[in-house]
């Protein structure tokens, strides 16, 4: 009776300390079985698997101009089973064969029965566990071949040996309420009523009731609990010139009463959707290079677009044909940080740090923070940046060059992430001084180019300007080392010109900007911002661009660089509508 009212009243159900037990016992005494007696006929046999099972209660429901346009509410639950052949020295991970067959898979996937059942479960893990196992045998086999053709020998062992933790996530799962997320949706779309030159709008809750169980067999043992709370408000309009303008809004919380007050964030939508709204009349910049200050949301996504991919450091792979190296360098070029170790990569005045344990950072919610990270490895700080010099990078438990052994950043299960990251400086300045500064930089230009007048008749007033950033976004597949996948768009900026005026700018994309802009930070404010932002890493061996979506926390004060280069944005201009919206009729007849 109580398994059928829970698929009933799935928000409501949540699984219990009995269940639970039954779940583990399933997974324990089938990686018993499977570690003593997997064995091909040739006498090969895993030397580790690791079962992860995430167990998920979503409800979403999305909302445009006070309505409900849809809602759907799942319960589910999967496996993630790992099996390793060979040696911590060399298996048969980290490799990638082409030629026409499928790239392998060194994580295969399947779905588990939502009820504790103990023999169902038993069952799905040794058939997914038994296909794991012979496709890790083929490719095994393929990699020592592929070592052998290019005459190699591989240096570096496969997989650090970390000492087995266990831990248990004392933190209780929230009780969601599904009328309370329905009323916000509504009230918070309705607001865009009252813009009515923006074409089209919509707001995304998404509330996801996550634990996982992790279980290796090496010993480690850890259940993780992973609720988040996610609201996308998203637009899209057209300039005067035809250009589509679009945008988003997003927040991330861990719990209902996380979230931002609805009267509060109800004035952040109606800014929001104010600024969007003006900037189809915003004249478009031309190509500018000049100095740069990133404010609040823009100095988080430069953080976490540009900065933070260099600090994730992925070994290279071993390829059956060594020519397809150029083509996975295009996707994913040498992280320049590999051979910066010990080097100035910031001033001096600047420290960098990954803390994923962090929950909230004063008042503010860091979504980011993790105790426990996907391949069972306990989460801590790692000092990246300190005194400007780099000191080490993420990883995870593959071994590279310079790095042995995990930092406990690899979420996803693909690749080392920061989880909640923190900018900090010893020398900031007030935003007004911050200000001042980029002004400076303006007024230094003005004077070099009057200076350069023959005569006092020939110095005009300078229309030399500097641009603050307010808002930017990730435009492409996903951050990344390469423009060629990840591009960073400019969605609120302003010319600020040296008698203090400020002009709103058309929507415009940075350009070739790197980790080497970070080295020179002119000045930086005093005051640190939270940003949960939702990002996109390329992660993992793989051919294409195949990006891990995650949740990164970044703290950061303001940063003002004094060269960098913004380009006019690409694309198309389809013809405005012929009427305009009828929400316009709406407005002058309230």
């Amino acid at each position: 009776m109580k398994k059928f009212l829970c698929l009933l009243l799935l928000p409501l159900c949540s699984i219990t300390q009995a269940d639970e037990q039954i779940l583990w016992n399933a997974i324990q005494d089938e990686m018993e079985r499977s570690m003593s007696q997997l064995e091909t006929s040739d006498g090969q046999k895993p030397y580790f698997i690791a079962y992860r099972v995430h167990d998920d209660n979503n409800f979403q429901v999305t909302a445009s101009l006070g309505a409900i346009r849809s809602q759907r509410e799942s319960r589910d639950r999967s496996v993630e089973v790992e099996v390793r052949v060979g040696a911590y020295e060399l298996d048969n991970t980290n490799f990638i064969r082409v030629g026409g067959r499928q790239l392998p898979r060194t994580i295969r996937t399947t779905t588990l029965p939502i009820e504790d059942d103990y023999w169902l479960i038993r069952y799905k893990l040794w058939t997914i566990t038994d296909a794991a196992f012979k496709a890790a045998v083929d490719v095994f086999a393929a990699k020592e071949a592929a070592l052998l053709n290019v005459n190699e020998e591989q240096t570096l062992a496969d997989l650090s040996r970390d000492e087995p933790f266990v831990f248990s996530d004392p933190r209780e799962n929230f009780v969601p309420d599904q009328g309370f997320i329905i009323e916000r949706a509504t009230r918070l779309s309705e607001i865009a009523k009252d813009y009515p030159d923006i074409y089209s709008s919509s707001i995304r809750l998404f509330y996801s009731v996550h634990r996982d169980y992790f279980l290796n067999s090496e010993g480690s043992k850890n259940d993780r609990r992973d609720d988040v709370i996610s609201s996308t408000y998203s637009v899209t309009t057209q300039s005067e010139s035809g250009r589509i303008l679009s945008d988003s809004l997003q927040d991330f919380v861990r719990r209902p009463d996380e979230l931002i007050p609805l009267s509060e964030y109800a004035e952040d939508v109606r800014s929001w959707l104010a600024n969007v709204q003006s900037t189809r009349a915003a004249p478009e910049i031309k190509t500018y290079n000049g100095p740069i200050l990133f404010s609040k949301q823009a100095a988080a996504q430069v953080v976490a677009l540009v900065l933070v991919p260099a600090l994730m450091n992925e070994k290279t792979p071993v390829f059956d044909n060594p020519a397809f190296m150029d083509m996975y360098r295009r996707i994913k070029p040498v992280n320049p940080f590999v051979a910066r170790l010990g080097s100035r990569v910031m001033p001096r005045d600047f420290s960098v740090y990954s803390d994923p344990r962090l929950e909230r950072f004063g008042d503010r919610v860091l979504a980011g923070n993790f105790p426990v990270d996907d391949q069972g490895i306990e989460a801590r700080r790692t000092m990246l940046v300190e005194r400007g010099r780099l000191k080490t990078l993420l990883r995870t438990r593959e071994v590279y060059d310079e790095f042995s052994g995990s930092t406990g950043n690899n979420l996803a299960g693909a690749g080392p992430i920061p989880g909640n990251l923190f900018v900090e400086t010893t020398d900031g300045i007030t935003r007004e001084e911050l200000e001042e500064e980029l002004q400076l930089l303006v007024q230094e230009e003005c004077d070099d180019l009057n200076a350069e007048a023959e005569d006092e008749s020939q110095a005009l007033a300078c229309e030399r300007f500097g641009v603050i950033v307010e808002r930017a976004r990730l435009r492409g597949a996903a951050a990344s080392l390469t423009e060629t996948v990840s591009k960073i768009q400019l969605t609120e900026a302003y010319k600020v010109y040296v008698d203090g005026r400020r002009e709103l700018i058309a929507p415009a994309t940075l350009s070739q900007f790197s980790t080497n802009a970070f080295r020179d930070i002119l000045a930086s404010s005093d005051t640190l911002h939270v940003e949960n932002l939702e990002t996109r890493y390329l992660t993992g061996v793989s051919l294409v661009a195949n990006p891990s979506q995650t949740i990164v926390s970044v703290v950061t004060p303001d940063l003002l660089f004094e060269e960098a280069t913004i380009v006019p944005d690409e694309g198309l201009k389809p013809a405005l509508p012929l009427l305009p919206s009828p929400l316009s009729i709406r407005a002058s007849n309230p």
